[in-house]
């Protein structure tokens, strides 16, 4: 409960003294974004929507100037490559969001690690990750070769990480404070 309150007065405070930059990745048609950017229509932010398909960022640019949303900012930004490479400078954004989209690139660590520098000191990663698979994940969409995508240590019979996987994760990359939802049960198969 406290890293939450600290989260919150952290965005409260850099909305107040300087834009608050905003990085969604890997957004999609906009599941988190069209709840999201609404409410922070008129706070002083910058919002950035990204994702690696051009066709998503297109459609998300027409739908904000149709919503009247002018701080949002559209671009193509593979999270599994260097961000720096695709004109993102480096320590830029204050919060970087993501919904179920980490756990889809090849090496979580690797992104993690590209996402981390163009976070600011003190800045946030906010992911929302589906956690806990269960055998018939794997019979339906275990048939498509995304599925399988992932080639790092950290998983083995699924693309989903637990929440200590998670945690070994950003530790592993350089994170010191590491809050998950007080009501998470640990997660893993279905046995």
């Amino acid at each position: 409960r406290i890293y939450e309150k600290l989260a919150v007065e952290s965005i409260l405070n850099l909305t107040h003294e300087t834009p608050l930059r905003l990085l969604e990745v890997g957004a999609g048609g906009g599941d988190l974004t069209w709840q999201l950017a609404p409410e922070l229509a008129g706070v002083g932010c910058e919002y950035y929507f990204t994702d690696i398909g051009r066709t998503f960022v297109t459609e998300a640019r027409k739908e904000a100037e149709r919503r009247g949303l002018d701080f949002m900012r559209f671009e193509v930004l593979d999270i599994s490559k260097d961000p720096g490479r695709q004109g993102f400078a480096e320590k830029s954004f204050d919060v970087v969001l993501a919904l179920n989209v980490v756990h889809a690139t090849a090496d979580v660590g690797q992104t993690i690690s590209q996402l981390r520098k163009i976070l600011v000191p003190g800045g946030l990663i906010c992911l929302v990750e589906l956690t806990k698979y269960h055998r018939w994940d794997n019979m339906i969409i275990g048939l498509a070769d995304g599925w399988w995508f992932f080639k790092d240590a950290y998983r083995k019979n699924s693309p989903l990480l637990g929440m200590s996987e998670w945690e070994r994760v950003f530790r592993d990359h350089g994170f010191d404070l590491i809050a998950f939802p007080a009501n998470t049960a640990e997660s893993g198969a279905d046995a």
